[in-house]
């Protein structure tokens, strides 16, 4: 792994502790080694409450995955990456160096948006 790459995991595990949920990950949206937006998972409603779009469903409450929370961010003040995506680079880390493979609905995402460059955590530093 490129210095680099490590250099921004380490960013993104760092972050990840501002997540209140029991799996704390946080993401990087990164472009030419500057860093566009930063995002991490958390709980955003109940079951009872209407639920956001874009927001994944987990035991009986809503939470954003950091993955999705950084590319809305980097989205909402850099739109012209929208279209631009195979140029964006993500980070995910977990707490503690843990896995933090995106998931399915996340790989989708990333793949519609068209980020090809993915590195996160495997449980090993």
């Amino acid at each position: 792994m490129r210095q680099s790459n490590y250099h921004f995991l380490k960013i993104a595990e760092r972050v990840a502790s501002k997540s209140s949920m029991r799996h704390k990950l946080a993401a990087l949206i990164v472009h030419k080694n500057n860093i566009l937006s930063v995002g991490y998972n958390r709980q955003m409603g109940t079951i009872l409450d209407k639920k956001p779009i874009g927001v994944l469903c987990s035991g009986g409450a809503y939470s954003i995955h950091a993955e999705l929370d950084a590319l809305n961010k980097a989205f909402k003040v850099y739109p012209e990456h929208r279209i631009w995506g195979n140029k964006l680079t993500l980070y995910v880390a977990r707490k503690g160096w843990k896995l933090a493979m995106p998931c399915e609905d996340c790989q989708k995402m990333l793949k519609r948006y068209g980020i090809e460059e993915v590195y996160f955590t495997n449980g090993e530093i």
